[in-house]
């Protein structure tokens, strides 16, 4: 494989022996983790940080660092490293950002989203909350400059607003930066960039959520439309709020996936239609709960968990569409109506565990379960009325601060 020898090559022959193992480690498990793509001419990871990080340090201890936090569960002796590697690479971006942040601007919100997903990925962390504000601040600094207008900006901004959009779901709050304004500085940058842009460059958006990246839009306004639920104090304002749920509510049921890309397998492309469709119906899940609360018995309820178990069953165990089923499996868990489709929650959790391997995996299941033991305990004492209304939100706030549904 060409991407295994870059790490034998220059600019990488210098790394010590257990940076090129932290660096092939990268390179053949964890950039497919963050893709549900396997296709390496797809894999932006692959094809523009790798790259990026074989002529940037920060970037490539940033990369390392990743590298190692996901290796720690395996092989702990690890952890050292990775910390170093994470130290150092913060300690440069104090540097770049205090002197040379306008030259610099890619290489520093590369290495700032890079450190944001360690954080994410740990799944015990609110660290990410610093990184992707300083992400933002880098974006803003550089808007409508013509000097970031290569393709490894361009997809740098689509993976700042996927990180941003999956933790509006956590925190209930709108979007950092709206998607509308992400996308015109994505065109207007792509606009002047220096020769063609090729079907790879196009494609490595959706290499991060495939055919449902639109959707991330539309969660977002979901997300908005929680951060606004203390605003009912009337029935005007009742009446405002229930009319924007049915906007957003039309939105999510007139979505219909694109055409995927014809670089992915027939199999694959089918595997994420159907990953795409559970988080529809995840969505459509969430909304109701926003608008209407927790009530397991909900018809909408029902609907949308047999839906989203529906789909995910389709996806093969191991299948690269597994890295974006967690937002669809703690909405599926939050909607179980039984042992049945809670044994298909966390058998498919279990697998990823092992395929996916970051330590947010792990947590994302704790906090489902956490979900299911306090709907048990209703059912036997009567509290949430008999179980039927388990708030998975105030969970994850009050015992998962540091889970994002990534």
């Amino acid at each position: 494989m060409q991407f295994d020898r870059l790490s034998l090559q220059s600019p990488f022959q210098h790394l010590h022996s257990k940076d090129q193992h932290l660096l092939r480690h990268f390179i053949r498990v964890v950039s497919r983790t963050l893709s549900v793509v396997h296709e390496d001419d797809s894999n932006p990871y692959l094809r523009l940080i790798i790259p990026l990080a074989g002529t940037c340090n920060v970037v490539q201890e940033s990369l390392l660092a990743l590298s190692a936090s996901h290796l720690r569960r395996i092989y702990p002796e690890v952890l050292e490293r990775g910390l170093a590697h994470q130290n150092n690479a913060l300690a440069s971006l104090n540097s770049l950002i205090s002197n040379n942040l306008r030259e610099s601007a890619e290489q520093t919100l590369a290495a700032v989203l890079i450190l944001c997903m360690i954080e994410v990925c740990d799944g015990n962390s609110t660290k990410w909350s610093w990184h992707i504000r300083a992400a933002q601040t880098i974006i803003r600094s550089r808007q409508k400059s013509s000097s970031c207008n290569t393709s490894t900006w361009r997809f740098l901004l689509s993976m700042f607003g996927y990180v941003d959009s999956v933790i509006t779901i956590s925190k209930c709050q709108p979007p950092l930066i709206a998607p509308e304004e992400l996308a015109e500085d994505n065109i207007s940058t792509a606009a002047t960039s220096p020769g063609p842009i090729t079907q790879a460059s196009n494609s490595y958006t959706d290499s991060l959520y495939g055919v449902a990246f639109p959707l991330l839009a539309i969660i977002n306004q979901i997300s908005e439309l929680a951060h606004r639920r203390k605003d009912r104090v009337d029935e005007l304002s009742e009446l405002w709020f229930r009319q924007s749920a049915a906007r957003i509510k039309m939105c999510l049921e007139a979505w219909e996936p694109e055409i995927v890309s014809p670089l992915q397998r027939p199999s694959q492309n089918q595997e994420l239609i159907d990953a795409a469709y559970a988080i529809q119906w995840a969505s459509i899940l969430r909304l109701h709960q926003v608008v209407e609360g927790y009530n397991r018995s909900d018809r909408p309820v029902i609907e949308s968990t047999s839906k989203i178990l529906d789909h995910i069953s389709k996806i093969r165990f191991g299948s690269p569409a597994e890295s974006i089923l967690i937002f669809p499996l703690v909405m599926a868990g939050s909607g179980c109506q039984d042992d049945e489709q809670r044994m298909m929650v966390r058998e498919r959790w279990m697998v990823m565990e092992r395929t996916i391997g970051f330590d947010n995996i792990y947590r994302a299941r704790q906090m489902v379960e956490a979900v299911w033991k306090e709907v048990d305990e209703g059912i036997l004492d009567g509290s949430n009325d008999g179980g039927v209304k388990v708030n998975w939100a105030k969970i994850r706030y009050s015992d998962f601060p540091g889970l994002v549904l990534f």
